[in-house]
């Protein structure tokens, strides 16, 4: 990104408005590593969502501006994650790098990690989280974003860390369960998290604790109040910092584009970058990594057909004759995944069902209504390494096994149903509506979201799945009518250290680009070209050494007609069949061979 603002910059010595566009999409990066991106087993610095930046640029190749998409924000790492990993980076950020006068505003009475349940024990490097926070900082400052708007992001980031800490039990003077005062975390958790998201202190623990129900029945409206029990108080809680800390990351993504986008966006030319997570097969697979998995199938399936066809338009240019490539693609694995019926629509329609769903019913189902050969029910050396809890009296883990372009990946189907829908209850959006703080009022009465937007029946019954198969529809229609190239990369290890290869751990990278399955297509066509001049040049020596009497120099062999050249040496150096146009073939400029006639050459030579 850096290299493509930079062929569009200004004279240095006269800063234009154009200069600082420049400037805001490079700090963008920062900003959205701190709060969508978070440490892994596999990656120090993971991105947990999607991104597709637009690079605007005028008639003139100067850059105009820029828009961002994202997709999927892996929401559930806000309230937990996996031992040995990290939930996103702007809490260690904000708790490493915060002063006296903030720690005070911010009602962070301590910065210890260890103190904030939804942060964990777990510390990468201190000193380069107080590093990355003043990156952070100066990157908001450069975008545009007053102390001020800062400080309100700051505050909601403290309440999310507040909520992490309410617990909730069973009180026996009210006969319900209700937050529990006794502890002191929990107590000063609640009490933190009111003032901060500008609600009354009584108001918060009754949306968390109380639920209501509207019964419509011709003209009578009647409203109820349930109770809730300790896992339900528990999943309200969550959903609240859930959706606190993805309105944030929404609202950081909508105030940049307005920064930095060119006012006719239409009308520009655009260099399109993409940056989506890579393949998951993690122990614990559940929604996120059904949807992640699912847009690499779709990412590498455009990339197949394009590098395809791109073969093809070079056989044409080339006036080559060719049989089309006979390939195995990833078609059957997206049907699996969107066809109709598919596991998504499968869990879709589960959604819509007006009861509870039992994990095990769920994946009995999948397993019966899909026959493909690339779904699966774990065996039991699987069943046992995954740690999903099983139901008394079943035999078998409530899951299924999906055969991915990359590999295999075991999908717990405990709570993947409620996952989908993510619903949002009516009374935690009423309740920051409705809230004295000028900055949290508006990031909950905004239309577009699509968790305010809780009057549309149908935007509120859309699922996850859908949602993201739609935005994923989307990207894919731009990519189709888009020239693209495409970059891989592989880390040389997993420990960070200089100068190790760990070949096992770049193979199985390979395998989860895509790579593998293309150089197996690729060596179903012709892989190996060389221009005449070169095939001549290289392999001139073996007309010199099979033919008798033969006293050239190896100089003369490469002149004159260098296509006569080459179709000279092919008859001289390997058998008929060899030399057959299945292994290779003479083009206009390029002669074109497969990959046992080019070892073949190498090993005679």
């Amino acid at each position: 990104m850096k290299y493509l603002t930079s062929i569009g910059t200004h004279n240095a010595s006269n800063i234009t408005p154009a200069d600082h566009i420049e400037m805001k999409i490079l700090d963008s990066n920062p900003i959205l590593e701190a709060f969508g991106n978070a440490q892994t087993k596999k990656n120090d610095n993971s991105s947990r969502f999607g991104k597709f930046i637009q690079i605007q640029y005028s008639d003139n190749f100067q850059i105009a501006g820029a828009f961002l998409e994202t997709y999927l924000l892996e929401k559930t790492r806000v309230i937990s994650h996996a031992a040995g990993e990290r939930t996103f980076h702007i809490f260690y950020q904000m708790l490493c790098g915060v002063g006296p006068e903030e720690q005070l505003e911010w009602k962070l009475p301590t910065s210890n990690h260890q103190a904030y349940k939804y942060v964990g024990d777990y510390w990468l490097t201190p000193e380069t989280d107080c590093e990355t926070w003043q990156a952070t900082r100066e990157a908001m400052t450069d975008v545009g974003l007053s102390t001020h708007d800062q400080n309100d992001i700051f505050k909601v980031l403290s309440a999310v860390l507040h909520l992490g800490n309410v617990s909730f039990h069973h009180s026996s003077d009210v006969d319900a369960v209700v937050v529990n005062m006794n502890s002191l975390d929990s107590a000063s958790g609640i009490d933190y998290a009111a003032s901060l998201l500008g609600v009354e202190a009584g108001q918060l623990p009754t949306v968390l604790t109380v639920r209501t129900i509207t019964a419509s029945h011709r003209r009578r409206h009647s409203v109820f109040h349930k109770p809730c029990d300790a896992g339900e108080c528990t999943t309200r809680r969550d959903c609240l910092a859930k959706m606190l800390y993805n309105r944030i990351f929404q609202w950081l993504v909508e105030f940049i584009n307005v920064n930095i986008c060119a006012s006719d966006v239409f009308n520009r030319k655009f260099i399109g970058l993409l940056d989506v997570y890579g393949f998951e097969s993690f122990e614990n697979n559940s929604l996120e990594q059904l949807c992640i998995n699912y847009a690499n199938e779709k990412l590498q399936q455009h990339f197949v057909e394009n590098y395809i066809k791109m073969q093809e338009e070079e056989y044409l240019a080339e006036g080559f004759h060719w049989q089309p490539l006979d390939y195995e693609d990833n078609h059957n694995s997206v049907q699996l995944l969107e066809g109709t019926p598919g596991i998504f629509s499968l869990l879709n329609e589960e959604c819509s069902l007006m009861r509870e769903s039992e994990a095990p019913a769920v994946a009995d189902r999948i397993l019966a209504q899909l026959s493909s050969s690339l779904l699966s029910r774990p065996d039991a050396g699987a069943a046992m390494s995954h740690r999903s809890s099983r139901p008394s009296g079943s035999s078998h883990m409530p899951a299924f096994t999906v055969l991915h372009y990359a590999g295999s990946v075991i999908y717990e189907v405990e709570n993947l149903v409620e996952k989908n829908k993510d619903k949002i209850p009516e009374e935690l959006v009423g309740l920051l509506q409705g809230s004295q703080n000028t900055f949290i009022r508006s990031l909950f009465t905004c239309v577009q979201d699509e968790n305010c937007n809780h009057d549309s029946k149908k935007r509120q019954n859309q699922t996850v799945l859908s949602k993201f198969k739609s935005s994923l529809m989307s990207l894919m229609s731009v990519l189709n009518r888009s020239k693209p190239h495409y970059i891989r990369c592989v880390k040389p290890n997993c420990a960070s250290r200089a100068r190790f290869f760990d070949s096992r751990y770049v193979m199985s990278q390979l395998e989860a680009c895509g790579i593998l399955q293309t150089v197996q297509i690729a060596k179903a066509g012709f892989p190996d070209r060389l221009t005449y001049v070169e095939f001549s040049n290289r392999y001139g020596c073996l007309l010199k050494r099979n033919t008798p009497g033969h006293t050239k120099s190896r100089q003369s062999i490469g002149s004159g007609s260098s296509r006569s050249s080459a179709n000279r040496i092919m008859p001289c150096t390997v058998s008929h069949e060899a030399s057959a146009p299945q292994h290779g073939q003479c083009a206009l400029g390029t002669y074109f061979f497969c990959i046992s006639l080019q070892m073949y050459l190498v090993t005679t030579k």
